[in-house]
C-alpha cells in the first residue's frame, strides 16, 4: 500500500474490489469451464497461473525499489544456543 502512487484508502479498496471480484468470479468461472471442457481444466488453469507468478517473481527481486524510509535486512535472525528447559507443573 506504501507503494502505491495514490492514498492509502484508494489502494485498499482497489486492492479489495480485485480480490472480492476474483473470489466471486472465480467459482462460475470455474464452473462454466467444467460444463465446456473438462473437470481437470479449472485445476490446470491454477497451476499454470501459480508457475507464471513464480516465473514472474523470481528472477532480480533483489534489484525491485523498496517503500521509502524502509530498509531491506542482509541480517538473519538467529536462535539462541539452547532453549531453557520446560517448566514442570506443580504437584
Amino acid at each position: 500500500m506504501t507503494v502505491s502512487p495514490v492514498e492509502r484508502p484508494v489502494a485498499s479498496s482497489a486492492y479489495s474490489f480485485v480480490r472480492f471480484i476474483g473470489g466471486g468470479l472465480a467459482p462460475y468461472a470455474a464452473g462454466r469451464l467444467v460444463i465446456a471442457l473438462n473437470i481437470h481444466v479449472p485445476f490446470y488453469i491454477g497451476s499454470g497461473a501459480i508457475l507464471l507468478g513464480i516465473v514472474i517473481r523470481s528472477p532480480g527481486t533483489a534489484s525491485w525499489p523498496t517503500p521509502s524510509g524502509c530498509r531491506p535486512s542482509r541480517s538473519r535472525p538467529t536462535l539462541p544456543a539452547r532453549l531453557p528447559p520446560p517448566a514442570r507443573p506443580p504437584r
